[in-house]
């Protein structure tokens, strides 16, 4: 007889000596799954399967038994497993044993799914990607073993809708007992965050149609609504109304919202305003003038010292107009004195004083936002003062709003433009040096919100603060940050004509603060970058993308990425390899071969040999800046035990020396990837005529042995023993495969395979240990497609992989 607990007839786990349940067999122990499998199946078609009648047992109730037992577990993948055989046996009961499997996983909200997953492995692939995702995409799991019991669309439809009506309710209730509570705005708990993601999700991944959806749930989808824009940065409540596609009405959220939060005692709720204006920028409607009073009584709770700036907010979001925004100073400033004018007799000259000095603080942020007070200004710190002085006083009928205005008026109108790149000078410096990562966009903001500052004002005097910059002065961009290089590359596109000395000025401080030879850097970047007016004058050839400023900006952006974790990698790679274009590599590759090259590594590994990249000094269109491609021989490297060594030379003789110093370091390359832009008669390492590699020179040192000159023939020994008698050598070049052609003559001269494509096209996958090359090009249309590529050796043989199999026998290797 099958016990209650297991539908397939096997016993709990055993326990060890420490009452620790054993672990089951793992995913990756394929034949012990497998008998795992086999005994199930047997167990349930001889206990659930048998055609004998059995009177004493009720089948409906024993399977429902049996069921509830898994689900009262968490064993849900059992349970949708033992589904599959119930359906096979066409028992009359599938459906509602189905429906009640569905519902039970669907409700289940635990936070830690994972706990649900049994120990045999329904899918180990499936099973652990779901897991590495997250508690929020765990349940995904459920989905796939729903589609697998091949129910009819409605049945499945009819299931999910019951789920996300029950928990519609729960997120009802929930929202309104938990609102102002922690539970409510802590992550992790089973609250409306919890409720809004299970439900998106089920109407999601079972594909449920909206017209299908009751109307209970879209009654209840609205009325919660108010809750969730009060939960800023929130977005599990957008997702689930736009699953459900609930209509309401504009500005009805917001407006329920405000009420709420007058009704929710917003005396003790220190970011009330905040939520109130973030729910209406998200909503995007102007209140009526009736809710102008519900709006200022709730900024009564929350005055202190960012009144004033909240009445600014309040104007550009709510769309209040200057007058009314000067009216609510007004009549803030005067109820407050009214209501504090007895404690403010009890106040020394201490707390007179303190409270000023945050006023006039608060005004400055009132005014143009430059990030520069009054007291910086030379002649316009009495207008300054006098508008503080006639705010503060609320007898003038100059509000907030209107004197920011005035204070910039009196700024320009008073010479403050011949002054305004020194102000600039102190924002950036100080502002990004703080962290302030967002100031030149503020600052940017302020002047478009401005009526005398425009956005050509502020370039113009942007350009100003760099144009002043003279040699030997501080930096006033700080690279490591992505702000100020993304402002570096803009004054670079737009100005970098007049201000070309003094932004070089900017990136090469960061450079030679990093230990990098400035020099190399620069003919490295000239080298393989295009400029404004080679783009225009061929298009066809030259992109936005490798620009002389797009591709600082990388190079920056690596070298930050590189010294942020491991100080001096940088230039440890620029002085032993030669590496200057930082950005053809990803960040793991160059952290990696530093750390293994450094001895600073924690695995102490032994290689079977060593590969080589040999990438050149020169690029026009960025064909050398190939994630995808280094990726791949990265991880080739490490799956066949090599370790991996990253170069560049923008000179032929400099390659050969990087060869050589390989070799004296680390014994004969087991591989090489030499990369050079090439035709079907040369390949070119650096800019100069004496840094290519022509066909006509190799065919002149092709006479053999006998006939060519032993300096010569020296040479190229020398050249051979930089290579393992099996190395391969591949080629990262155009149209040099062809019968004959240069890597032909390679092969022949220094008796090492190698691969050349035979038409312009980019290497994209290559095998180290099969000695095999995949190469991509674009036919007519921009349509990538895949090309032939040679594989050359010096026996006369084959050209062909089993060919290289037959010569290597031959010779014993």
């Amino acid at each position: 007889m099958v016990p209650e607990n297991s539908i397939n007839g096997e016993q709990d786990p055993p326990e060890n000596e420490v009452g620790e349940v054993s672990e089951s067999p793992q995913p990756d122990d394929s034949a012990a799954i497998e008998g795992i499998k086999e005994d199930m199946v047997a167990t349930l078609e001889g206990a659930l399967g048998s055609d004998e009648p059995t009177e004493e047992i009720d089948q409906y109730a024993r399977d429902r038994n049996i069921f509830e037992d898994y689900l009262e577990r968490k064993e849900y993948e059992h349970a949708f497993k033992s589904l599959l055989f119930v359906k096979k046996r066409r028992s009359p009961h599938f459906k509602a044993l189905a429906g009640n499997v569905i519902r039970t996983s669907l409700l289940d909200l635990e936070s830690r799914e994972e706990d649900s997953y049994p120990n045999i492995g329904w899918n180990g692939n499936l099973r652990d990607k779901y897991i590495s995702e997250g508690t929020d995409k765990s349940i995904r799991y459920k989905f796939d073993l729903i589609n697998d019991l091949e129910l009819p669309e409605e049945d499945i439809e009819e299931a999910a809708l019951e789920v996300v009506v029950e928990l519609a309710n729960q997120l009802l209730e929930s929202v309104k007992s938990n609102f102002q509570r922690s539970s409510f705005y802590r992550h992790g708990e089973i609250g409306a965050r919890t409720y809004a993601r299970r439900m998106h999700t089920i109407l999601y991944f079972l594909q449920v149609k909206k017209e299908k959806i009751p109307q209970e749930v879209h009654d209840i989808v609205r009325e919660v609504g108010p809750y969730f824009v009060l939960e800023y940065e929130d977005q599990a409540y957008g997702y689930l109304r736009r699953e459900c596609g609930t209509k309401i009405p504009e500005g009805e959220t917001t407006r329920k919202a405000v009420e709420l939060l007058l009704d929710s005692n917003p005396v003790h709720s220190d970011d009330m305003v905040k939520k109130l204006i973030w729910a209406q920028k998200h909503n995007s409607v102007t209140l009526d003038s009736e809710y102008f009073g519900k709006v200022k009584e709730v900024f009564k709770y929350h005055a202190g010292n960012s009144y004033y700036k909240n009445i600014v907010e309040l104007q550009e979001v709510f769309g209040i107009t200057e007058e009314r925004a000067a009216e609510l100073a007004k009549e803030y400033a005067n109820e407050c004195y009214e209501e504090q004018a007895e404690r403010m007799q009890e106040w020394g000259e201490e707390q007179f004083d303190r409270a000023e000095g945050i006023f006039e603080a608060q005004m400055r942020r009132l005014g143009n936002n430059w990030g520069v007070s009054p007291d910086d200004i030379e002649g316009v710190n009495s207008d300054a003062s006098q508008l503080c002085e006639a705010i503060e006083s609320a007898e003038s009928a100059i509000g907030v709003a209107e004197a920011s205005h005035l204070w910039e008026k009196a700024m320009v109108e008073k010479g403050v433009r011949s002054m305004m790149p020194h102000q600039l000078r102190i924002a950036i410096k100080t502002e990004l040096i703080r962290g302030h990562d967002d100031v030149l966009k503020k600052l940017r903001t302020a002047c478009n919100n401005s009526r005398v500052c425009t956005q050509d004002i502020y370039d113009e005097q942007l350009v100003e603060v760099f144009r002043q910059s003279q040699e030997g002065d501080e930096p006033l961009l700080h690279l490591e940050k992505e702000t100020s290089r993304n402002l570096l590359k803009s004054l670079m596109k737009n100005h970098g004509s007049e201000l070309s000395e003094q932004l070089k000025r900017e990136y090469e401080y960061f450079l030679e603060a990093h230990g990098l030879n400035v020099q190399s850097m620069g003919i490295a970047i000239c080298a393989c970058s295009n400029t404004r007016k080679q783009r225009e004058d061929n298009p066809d050839k030259f992109d936005e993308y490798n620009s002389h400023e797009n591709v600082i900006g990388r190079i920056l952006e690596r070298i930050s990425e590189l010294e942020e974790v491991a100080p001096g990698c940088a230039q440890y790679f620029q002085e032993k390899w030669g590496v200057n274009m930082f950005n053809r590599y990803t960040f793991r590759v160059l952290f990696d071969a530093y750390r293994r090259e450094t001895g600073k590594s924690e695995r102490d590994k032994k290689f079977k040999g060593h590969v080589l990249v040999l990438l050149p000094g020169v690029d026009w269109n960025g064909n050398f800046e190939d994630h995808e491609m280094v990726t791949n021989v990265y991880l080739e490297a490490n799956r066949n035990g090599y370790e991996l060594h990253w170069a560049e030379s923008g000179k032929r003789v400099g390659c050969f020396r990087r060869l050589a110093s390989c070799k004296k370091r680390y014994g004969p390359l087991k591989a090489a990837v030499i990369g050079g832009h090439s035709n079907e008669t040369l390949i070119e390492f650096g800019p100069r005529a004496e840094d290519r590699l022509t066909l006509d020179e190799l065919v002149q040192l092709d006479v053999g042995e006998e006939q060519l000159a032993p300096e010569l023939q020296n040479k190229l020994d020398r050249i051979k023993e930089y290579f393992d008698p099996n190395a391969v050598i591949t080629f990262k070049s155009c149209s040099i495969g062809d019968e004959h052609g240069i890597a032909d003559r390679i092969a022949r001269l220094i008796k090492r395979v190698t691969i050349g494509a035979k038409s312009p096209s980019s290497l994209k996958d290559i095998s180290l240990d099969l000695a095999e090359a995949k190469f991509m090009t674009r036919d007519k249309r921009g349509i990538p497609r895949q090309v032939e590529a040679k594989t050359y050796h010096p026996s006369k043989i084959s050209k062909w992989m089993f060919g290289l199999r037959k010569w290597r026998k031959e010779h014993g290797l």
